[in-house]
């Protein structure tokens, strides 16, 4: 899909727009169908119906709509860990799944995910240190002996000590918990990031928090953003682009601002008119009610 200059709600298949780190052409997608011992063989079930849509490089793309519109079907498809049905998805031109398995393994380390459960994506039986250098151990990305110093640096810039490595994960609050994942996917040195409801899981307060952990890792990582969320308030104050999703289908797109001003889909504006507050409560002294656990290096648990 490309926008116009309003706002789009057709789709326009075609070559990539200029600039475009991922393109994706006619992605479908269906999900075997439920069978039982009344039933027989049912049908499949389609999930994704034919999506044009390209990623940017250095833009930060929220695709937003409800519980089952197919956009977390539609990020894993993004990072190759699922096989669309139909269509392509071509990274650098490169089309992914015409790639054989070596090579889709090394594209995949450009193309990472952040999960939204800080805590079921991490094993509770590794350390930190261990769930954030499994990637690049795998990968051979650094010598074994530089592992620690990379480990260390990478968690700094996500706001945790490197007093953190050794503990394990149920030592952490939420928003701990998930800049451990954040760094388990930077430090791969990613081209692409998909960040799959990253905040959903957190208090309002904290959402701010690592919201603006993006923002500042963007920046100095040069990262291209994908972000799926059904809170179009948790993505819409980062988001250049923003991709509405509605029962499998992207029905608009268009950059944020935009976007917000004058929305064009019946769909579009009612989710705007669900959108929340993001600003944290404050207390009588006008103080942010904020968890302390979660602040820039967590002191209290760490």
């Amino acid at each position: 899909m490309t926008e116009s200059s309003h706002t789009s709600t057709a789709t326009t298949p075609g070559a990539p727009s200029p600039g475009a780190v991922l393109a994706l052409r006619g992605i479908r997608m269906e999900y075997p169908g439920r069978s039982g011992a009344f039933r027989g063989g049912a049908a499949p079930r389609p999930v994704l119906h034919g999506i044009d849509l390209d990623v940017r490089r250095g833009e930060s793309l929220a695709v937003v709509g409800e519980s089952g519109s197919g956009k977390s079907t539609l990020g894993r498809i993004m990072t190759g860990l699922l096989r669309p049905t139909g269509g392509s998805l071509c990274f650098d031109g490169r089309d992914m799944w015409s790639l054989d398995r070596r090579q889709r393994r090394g594209l995949r380390r450009e193309l990472q995910m952040i999960f939204q459960d800080g805590a079921s994506a991490l094993d509770p039986r590794m350390t930190v240190r261990e769930s954030v250098s499994e990637g690049p151990r795998a990968m051979g990305l650094f010598p074994r002996r530089e592992l620690d110093s990379h480990v260390a640096a990478t968690l700094d810039m996500v706001g945790l000590p490197s007093s953190a490595m050794d503990k394990y994960p149920h030592e952490f609050s939420g928003g701990q918990r998930q800049r451990i994942g954040i760094a388990r996917a930077i430090i791969m040195r990613p081209s692409v990031i998909v960040a799959d409801e990253p905040t959903s899981a957190l208090d309002v307060s904290i959402q701010a928090h690592i919201l603006a952990l993006f923002g500042e890792l963007r920046q100095t990582l040069n990262l291209t953003y994908v972000l799926i969320s059904h809170n179009l308030a948790a993505v819409g104050h980062i988001a250049d682009r923003i991709a509405v999703m509605s029962e499998g289908a992207v029905v608009e797109l268009a950059p944020a601002k935009r976007l917000a001003d004058s929305a064009a889909h019946p769909y579009t504006r009612r989710l705007y008119s669900a959108v929340p507050s993001l600003i944290p409560p404050t207390r009588r002294d006008g103080r942010d009610e904020r968890d302390e656990r979660d602040g820039r290096h967590g002191d209290e648990l760490i």
